[in-house]
């Protein structure tokens, strides 16, 4: 099923299950869809809405992971609300992440693991514009955080380097 196709990061299953099972249950504009006879399947809304939130963010073990099963043909906007009272503002666009902000609700080490792998992250406290001054790389970045600031988290280049914060409407 794509909910558990997405905690395997595996996008395309996550891609190919939904648009599958959409087109078989879902019977009406509501999103409600039909299973036996007469019966209207709620289930459906609900799987589709875990497999959604778990291909583009994850936090089940403290390492929070960015778009680990999202289909590279689909754009997103997205906050997510994880664990510790975060929260996770991203785009994607075309298959690559375009913004990635993490709104911490706890005061302390946050562990990502780095969107794009082999790449240097910069860290960029977005609650006032300024670079903490650390570039992380490896497969899993650490960084602290206080309650209630946002940062931003970009690769390192000259294409992205120039992006500031922009809240995801």
């Amino acid at each position: 099923d794509p909910l558990h196709a997405a905690r395997l990061g595996l996008a395309d299953e996550v891609k190919a299950s939904l648009l599958q099972l959409t087109a078989k249950y879902q019977a009406h504009p509501s999103g409600l869809a039909h299973f036996v006879k007469q019966e209207f399947y709620i289930e459906q809304i609900g799987v589709v809405a875990a497999a959604l939130d778990e291909a583009i963010v994850q936090d089940y073990d403290g390492a929070l992971r960015i778009a680990p099963a999202w289909p590279h043909e689909w754009n997103a906007d997205a906050t997510i609300h994880v664990q510790r009272k975060s929260k996770v503002d991203m785009q994607v666009r075309e298959g690559e992440i375009t913004t990635v902000v993490v709104e911490a609700g706890f005061s302390g080490l946050m562990r990502v693991r780095n969107p794009w792998p082999g790449g240097i992250v910069e860290i960029t406290d977005a609650s006032n514009n300024r670079i903490i001054p650390s570039h992380l790389q490896g497969s899993i970045i650490t960084f602290s955080v206080d309650r209630g600031r946002s940062y931003a988290v970009q690769k390192t280049n000259a294409k992205l380097s120039t992006l500031r914060f922009e809240p995801v409407d």
